[in-house]
This record gives structure tokens, C-alpha cells and sequence, in this order.
């Protein structure tokens, strides 16, 4: 449902926690997103920041798009003093490509990540 992603979209995005860049064709047309969610803990240090999406429509891939936007991340991250920024690992071997991706900027594999639902 289209217009339900829409209607997260207003309401995360430019909140205090939830943060976006968007990377457009020169005609104005998206074809990549990154957003980021502030996060903190005693473990870390501090602040830190964690990329919970990175699309980059298919036809686009391969051209330095998902770079762009990980430098996007990267340098706003900086400037908010954040200590790091993480990305949850996909699942292997059907994301292998993903993983290599993460790896060729510089990040390494901290571990796993779990999650439970929690019903309303």
C-alpha cells in the first residue's frame, strides 16, 4: 500500500530521530534513498547513528548512487557528533552484494542483529 509508506514518510521524516537523503536524476526525477535513525547507548560511547534503509532504484545501481548517499550519511553523522553509524547485516547468501557493498566503504561486522515485534 503506496499511501501508507507515504504517510510514514511525512511523519518520521525531519523528526528528531528520523533523518533522509534523497538522490535525484538531474531531471528531478528520485532514484535513491538513505535514512538515518539517532541512537545512543553507554556501550557506545554516546551518540551514534544507524542506516535502517538504502534503496537505489536497479537501473542505478553500479553508478556510485548508494556511495553518494553513504558520503551524505556520513559527513551529517559528523556533524552531529555521532560516534559511528551502523547498518543492520542482510541475510546470506541472497545478500551477499549488499554486504560487499557495506565492506567496500568500511564497515566491518560487529555481529548479528534480533528483533521482536511488539503488538499493539
Amino acid at each position: 500500500d503506496a499511501e501508507s509508506f507515504v504517510e510514514s514518510a511525512r511523519r518520521l521524516i525531519g523528526s528528531d530521530v528520523v533523518y533522509a537523503f534523497l538522490a535525484k536524476t538531474k531531471s528531478n526525477t528520485p532514484i535513491g534513498i538513505v535514512t538515518l535513525n539517532g541512537c545512543a547507548s553507554i556501550y557506545a560511547r554516546g551518540y551514534f547513528g544507524k542506516i535502517c534503509e538504502l534503496y537505489v532504484e536497479p537501473g542505478y545501481r553500479s553508478d556510485g548512487v548508494g556511495t553518494k548517499l553513504i558520503d551524505a550519511a556520513r559527513a551529517f553523522s559528523l556533524s552531529l557528533d555521532w560516534n559511528h553509524l551502523e547498518v543492520g547485516a542482510p541475510p546470506l547468501p541472497r545478500w551477499q552484494r549488499t554486504l560487499n557493498f557495506y565492506k567496500s566503504y568500511g564497515f566491518s561486522t560487529i555481529g548479528p542483529r534480533l528483533s521482536i515485534g511488539l503488538a499493539k
